[in-house]
């Protein structure tokens, strides 16, 4: 039985197809990977395609499992189609967009045995033909996604290999002048570590290759020498035999969370960095009464005439909030919501970095309980900020 949203998009310029395999075995403990919750509020299938570039893309679909999707979407297939497409700016069968790529969901009954069968099921199901480009669902990169065959990896050096986990787990490329020139599961033989990411010209030369390694691992596995599984690397390696050309893409950046270790790594990177507004990054020029008279009596459009920012206090903060990868800057005061349009204009023109603003906080010190994934509450120390404060807590 199979649960199936979408169509093809009308606009014939777009050729390829992304496939997104999603319905393998999932870890017992954390669930399904594709609809974890991350840092900032997103799952991971956005990450996994708002970065690729979709302007060669008819389609998009993501294939899952209708187990996952009962138990983590409510059983409700067309809304998760509906909530990923509003999320990605993507058209939908029921709601096209414009010049968008439309994304489907595959809702599979039955586990498959490793990412290409998953694939195989989509080209077959979802009637696909043409260029393919296969996307793993544990890791993201930005790309653009093209109509040929190509392998997207990442040159480790010192600087990316530390967003790189597990390394003997991965697919490592060799290449010549851009060109694959050979391609090996889950063993070091190069400074090129595949990404998840591959090119296919043909959904239909994907699958006779997949077919092929998969019945060569099947005879492997009878004779207690192989592994069973067929990985993505494999109909590449068995392409690359048969004389298919694969250009190499050296990507920029990767996010890696396939394991529990990367999914930490990659967490740490995301940050709330806190600071009070009220004498500690800006100042009323004569009184708080003062000002606060001015404001009810002139209502503003913003309150930078009445305040003046600390510089030292808002430069500490600037550093404190570009110090972290992905951080959120976060501005307390106990002004009130009536005043958010003028505060958020004296911020603006102060210069002073806010991502949310919190009105309505006393300005006394701070105690915060942090809640982590788990949904564990632990207590984080507290900390009083006034205008004596140089550096900000993070």
């Amino acid at each position: 039985f199979l649960y199936f949203i979408g169509t093809m998009a009308g606009d014939t310029g777009r050729t390829v197809t992304v496939v997104v395999p999603a319905a393998g075995r999932a870890s017992r403990s954390r669930g399904p990977i594709w609809c974890r919750r991350r840092p900032d509020g997103s799952i991971t299938l956005e990450a996994v395609i708002k970065p690729l570039g979709l302007a060669h893309v008819a389609r998009v679909i993501v294939v899952v499992l209708r187990d996952h999707v009962d138990s983590h979407c409510g059983g409700d297939a067309a809304g998760l189609t509906q909530y990923l497409a509003t999320k990605l700016g993507l058209g939908t069968a029921d709601r096209p967009v414009d010049d968008k790529a439309t994304l489907e969901v595959l809702a599979l009954e039955n586990e498959t045995a490793d990412a290409t069968e998953t694939v195989c099921q989509a080209i077959e199901r979802c009637g696909i033909d043409g260029p393919i480009f296969v996307k793993d669902c544990d890791g993201s990169f930005p790309h653009v996604v093209a109509d040929d065959d190509h392998v997207c990896v990442l040159p480790i050096t010192s600087e990316s290999v530390t967003s790189l986990h597990d390394l003997p787990s991965k697919s490592f490329a060799d290449e010549c002048g851009g060109v694959l020139t050979n391609i090996v599961e889950k063993q070091i033989v190069s400074d090129l570590a595949c990404v998840g990411g591959f090119g296919f010209a043909s959904a239909a030369a994907f699958q006779r290759a997949q077919e092929k390694v998969r019945a060569a691992s099947n005879s492997a596995t009878r004779a207690g020498n192989g592994p069973g599984r067929v990985f993505t690397s494999h109909v590449a390696l068995q392409m690359l035999v048969e004389e298919t050309v694969f250009r190499v893409i050296k990507v920029p950046t990767f996010e890696d969370w396939k394991t529990a270790e990367a999914w930490a790594a990659n967490s740490q990177q995301y940050k709330n960095v806190l600071m009070h507004l009220d004498g500690v990054l800006v100042r009323p020029k004569q009184t708080w009464l003062a000002a606060a008279i001015r404001e009810m009596a002139d209502q503003p459009a913003s309150l930078a005439p009445h305040f003046e920012p600390i510089a030292e206090n808002v430069a500490a903060f600037r550093a404190a909030v570009t110090s972290v990868k992905s951080a959120r800057a976060v501005v307390l005061s106990s002004l009130s919501e009536a005043s958010r349009p003028a505060v958020a204009a004296m911020l603006k023109e102060f210069n002073i970095p806010c991502d949310s603003l919190v009105l309505g906080c006393s300005a006394v010190g701070s105690t915060f309980l942090l809640a982590h994934d788990t949904l564990h509450i632990q207590p984080h120390a507290a900390g009083s900020l006034t205008s004596a404060v140089a550096t900000p807590s993070a």
